[in-house]
C-alpha cells in the first residue's frame, strides 16, 4: 500500500492477455512492463495465469509451491497452504526467487543445478502428517518439513538465509508528512 500510495507502482485495469512483451488490458490499452503483480487475495486462480500454470484440483502444480516446471522464470508466491502462519513464508518464497535470479546472472552453474531440481525434485513436505484427502488440502505443507528442506537447499546452493533485518540496508527513510497534514506538537 505504501508504494501504491507513493506512485511507485500503479493499479491497472484487468489483464485480457499477453502478446510477446506487451500486456493487453481489458480496456484495450497495452503496455510493455517489467513486472506484473496480480494480487488475487484468497482466490488461487487468475484468468491470464491459467494458461501458464498446470492446475490440478484448482491448485497450480509448482516446485516448492513457487517455481513453474514448464516455463523457465515463471513464479508464483502464496500458492501454498500450511499448518502454520504463511506470511513469513511468502518472504522466503520471494527470497528464493531472488537467489535463483541472481545465480542466473552471477553463478550460472548453480542456476543450472537449481533448474534441474525444479524439473526433477519432488520432496515430501508433509512432515509425516496425513492431511485431509481433498482438493483444498492437496498442496498442504508441514511448515517444519518445509523450513528444514529450504534450509538444506539454501546451504546446498550457497544461498543466504533470510534473517530478521536482512533487508534493513535497503529501507528508505519514510517521507515526512506535508506541513498541512502534520499535527502540532
Amino acid at each position: 500500500m505504501h508504494h501504491l500510495q507513493h506512485g511507485n507502482i500503479q493499479a491497472r485495469p484487468d489483464i485480457a492477455h499477453f502478446e510477446g512483451d506487451q500486456v493487453v488490458f481489458r480496456d484495450g490499452s497495452r503496455e510493455s512492463l517489467d513486472l506484473v503483480l496480480y494480487a488475487t487475495g484468497y482466490r488461487w486462480s487468475c484468468r491470464y495465469a491459467a494458461d501458464y500454470f498446470t492446475w490440478q484440483h484448482g491448485r497450480p502444480q509448482l516446485y516448492l509451491s513457487i517455481f513453474s516446471r514448464e516455463h523457465r522464470n515463471l513464479f508464483g508466491i502464496g500458492y501454498l497452504e500450511t499448518n502454520s502462519s504463511a506470511y513469513k513464508l511468502f518472504d522466503q518464497e520471494a527470497h528464493l526467487i531472488a537467489c535463483h535470479l541472481a545465480d542466473q546472472l552471477q553463478r550460472p552453474h548453480q542456476a543450472r543445478e537449481f533448474q534441474a531440481l525444479i524439473q526433477q525434485d519432488d520432496p515430501d513436505l508433509s512432515g509425516g502428517i496425513r492431511f485431509v484427502d481433498s482438493p483444498r488440502h492437496a498442496v498442504y505443507l508441514e511448515v517444519h518439513a518445509l523450513q528444514t528442506y529450504l534450509r538444506q537447499l539454501r546451504r546446498r546452493l550457497g544461498w543466504s538465509d533470510l534473517t530478521p533485518g536482512y533487508f534493513d540496508p535497503l529501507r528508505q527513510a519514510p517521507e515526512p508528512l506535508p506541513a498541512s497534514l502534520a499535527t502540532p506538537s
